[in-house]
């Protein structure tokens, strides 16, 4: 972050371009690799070596860029502070008064207020409602699971006993088997 502060505009700029210009450089590289690791047997181990390379090339240029951002916003905000300041003295010499410790507030109209608490009820109320509506969709899906659940248990029961009733129809069978099959004359001689 030190080596970004000595950096005048046109340097920045240029360090910029040159972080680019690496950028640029580690995707082809990337890509190159890419396209050699389709060649190979083990692709996706040479895809994965290859792309963590990839980020650890790209971790350094991030780091670089956002030093220079940070760097960035500090100068912007000292601008900024020092023309607030700038408008701020010239109010005070103007008016010859200092707004930021005038300690006295100005009273607030009453019916500002009134319309204040009604807009505050009126939300909670619609947030009430809203937490309401929820717990109701919560319940009607939860009533709909223990539904499906219950008929999957009743058609698991069902098969069940039709596999019962199937086996003992099976083994209470009383047909003799088939008599086999005659060997061939071909295979007897």
């Amino acid at each position: 972050m030190a080596y970004a502060e000595n950096l005048p505009l046109s340097a920045e700029a240029s360090e910029r371009a040159s972080l680019a210009i690496e950028r640029g450089k580690i995707q082809s590289q990337y890509t190159h690799q890419e396209t050699d690791c389709y060649k190979t047997f083990a692709v996706d181990s040479c895809l994965k070596k290859a792309n963590t390379e990839k980020r650890v090339a790209l971790a350094d240029i991030k780091r670089r860029e956002l030093a220079m951002n940070e760097l960035q916003r500090q100068k912007k905000k000292a601008e900024i502070d020092l023309k607030m300041s700038k408008s701020a003295t010239q109010s005070r010499a103007a008016t010859g008064v200092d707004h930021r410790n005038r300690s006295v507030k100005p009273p607030l109209n009453e019916d500002k207020r009134a319309e204040d608490a009604k807009k505050r009820a009126q939300e909670a109320n619609q947030k009430m409602m809203a937490s309401q509506t929820k717990a109701a969709q919560r319940a009607q899906k939860s009533n709909r699971a223990k539904e499906r659940a219950a008929r999957y248990q009743k058609k698991l029961r069902e098969a069940e006993e039709h596999k019962i009733a199937t086996e003992q129809k099976k083994s209470s069978n009383t047909k003799p088997k088939a008599a086999s099959l005659p060997v061939p004359k071909s295979i007897e001689n």
